[in-house]
């Protein structure tokens, strides 16, 4: 019998060790260590551009808008699905501390074509470090580094590079989404690899930039008119820039830029430090619930106190300190501010 309920116990331990992952589990450390070797395999590659000159050629093909024929295929059936033309953003760069290459991730992308053709933020490609290394990773674990810098737009945060890559599954870029209906984004938020946020179109708000500076540059050259970005109630974070925000039916509609947070007017706020010894006050005054004096009678509680008196001098509370406050302002909401899908279809496909 002993025998009998150790073999159970085994097989029961057997079965919840054999309990399968469920499916979509992200292992990031994973990812995170197959951009690093893909990136010590491209620094070794001399036909690979060093992601300062990226940068520059990110800003000789300013205003310049692609040709590209929209995609046709089946749209996605699930998240999952999206996910697949969805990539990460990674950066290698030296320190100045060892010999070794190091990895960060810089941003999202979304796959636009077949044959390699990717979009993201400006800002993600403007900030690559002169003698780094970029590449994407694929949701199916290949790395490729950026090879070029097809089309950018400064103001409206638009840039669309190229990796060596075929038989990729694209997006197309769908009509503008109306206000109300339903948004859904992947991206990498602080590290965290594909993950999926849902939420709506808030509205479409018209702005020069996202932060609302209305600047051109220094010939004029550029639009001054204002442009339209939509606002979607998806929450993003850092390293979701640059990540494409598509509807039911998977079209992107919209592309992750920045973030405004909304915050109180400034108010006086106490910040006065609690008195010295005060912890210790409260901890020695502390009753316990099996204390209750609520159902004893009178008299009971005054021949019990008098019975428990001491010659010991009462602590004395703590000083009072006199208050002092700073102006605050305290966060209330947050506007995100997306590429609009209008913007997206003219420079991807000349519209």
């Amino acid at each position: 019998m002993k025998h009998c309920i150790v073999g159970i116990l085994i097989s029961c331990a057997a079965a919840v060790h054999a309990a399968p992952i469920p499916q979509g589990a992200v292992d990031d450390q994973a990812v995170n260590n197959r951009m690093l070797k893909g990136i010590e395999t491209i620094a070794n590659d001399s036909t690979v551009p060093a992601s300062g000159a990226l940068v520059r050629q990110l800003r000789q093909v300013e205003g310049k808008k692609l040709n590209l024929a929209r995609p046709t295929g089946q749209s996605p059936a699930n998240h999952d699905e999206v996910g697949e033309s969805v990539a990460v953003v990674g950066i290698g760069y030296k320190c100045n501390k060892c010999p070794h290459w190091h990895m960060r991730s810089s941003g999202t992308a979304w796959i636009a074509s077949e044959d390699g053709i990717l979009v993201t933020n400006y800002h993600v490609l403007n900030n690559l470090p002169e003698y780094g290394r970029a590449c994407v990773h694929l949701k199916n674990g290949q790395v490729h580094p950026i090879r070029e810098v097809l089309a950018s737009d400064k103001l409206r945060d638009v840039a669309i590079f190229r990796i060596d890559a075929k038989g990729l599954k694209p997006l197309a870029v769908g009509p503008d989404a109306p206000v109300g209906s339903n948004l859904h984004l992947i991206s990498h938020p602080e590290g965290n690899y594909y993950m999926y946020t849902g939420g709506f179109v808030q509205r479409y708000t018209l702005r020069t930039t996202p932060n609302n500076q209305y600047t051109v540059d220094k010939n004029k050259s550029r639009r001054s008119e204002p442009i339209a970005w939509l606002v979607a109630s998806c929450d993003y974070a850092l390293g979701s820039s640059g990540g494409g925000i598509y509807n039911d039916n998977g079209e992107v509609v919209g592309m992750v830029s920045s973030t405004t947070t909304l915050y109180t007017p400034p108010r006086p706020t106490p910040v006065t430090p609690l008195p010295e010894g005060f912890e210790k006050s409260m901890l020695a005054n502390k009753t316990t619930p099996a204390q209750n004096t609520a159902t004893q009678e009178p008299d009971d509680i005054l021949h019990k106190n008098a019975g428990n008196k001491t010659d010991a001098p009462e602590a004395k509370a703590p000083e009072p300190q006199p208050a002092r406050f700073q102006m605050q302002r305290h966060p209330q909401m947050v506007l995100r501010h997306c590429v609009a899908g209008y913007t997206l279809r003219e420079i991807l496909y000349g519209e």
